[in-house]
């Protein structure tokens, strides 16, 4: 016994049908392209479209942020899909803080670099080393933990330097 295609339906009915569904829903949903990585923190500190929490980015990042530190700005972000954290923070210290924070987040001493590319990534929130004066740069891979970290210190004020720093899962 042979059946009619109009008998079973046309196949093309079983896979056009849950499509059109699907982005019906979407649309009703209001999906408007966002790029999933929300939801966004409400840490004023924290750079517009920033979605991590800065003790999680720090912890991860194996950073310590001096209590003396001031003026703190940050941008993070972990990707929605691969789960990659990145982070870029700012902040002015003590130059006793400074050292603190080198050695309890295990950074090596910045030295001047006339070479070295600037950390400009988040221009739109303030946070570059474009207008350091006497910039100091110090790079860091941690191996089996799968980061880069990278600093770029400002000393024109000694007793008050201007240090930034990034960091990215590799």
């Amino acid at each position: 016994m042979m059946l009619s295609v109009r008998s079973q339906g046309h196949p093309f009915r079983w896979v056009a049908a849950p499509l059109l569904a699907c982005a019906v829903s979407s649309c009703a949903l209001g999906s408007s392209g966002d790029d999933g990585r929300g939801p966004y923190i409400s840490d004023p500190r924290a750079c517009s479209g920033s979605n991590l929490e800065l003790r999680e980015a720090t912890r991860h990042f194996q950073l310590a942020i001096p209590v003396q530190a001031d003026d703190l700005h940050f941008a993070s972000d972990k990707h929605p899909v691969f789960g990659e954290y990145s982070l870029t923070l700012e902040f002015t210290t003590t130059s006793a803080g400074l050292q603190d924070f080198l050695n309890s987040s295990h950074l090596p001493q910045p030295e001047p670099d006339d070479d070295a590319q600037p950390i400009d990534q988040y221009v739109s929130c303030g946070l570059t080393d474009g207008d350091f004066r006497r910039p100091a740069y110090a790079d860091e891979e941690r191996q089996p933990s799968g980061y880069v970290r990278r600093i770029a210190v400002d000393r024109a004020n000694p007793a008050r330097p201007r240090v930034i720093v990034e960091a990215m899962d590799t």
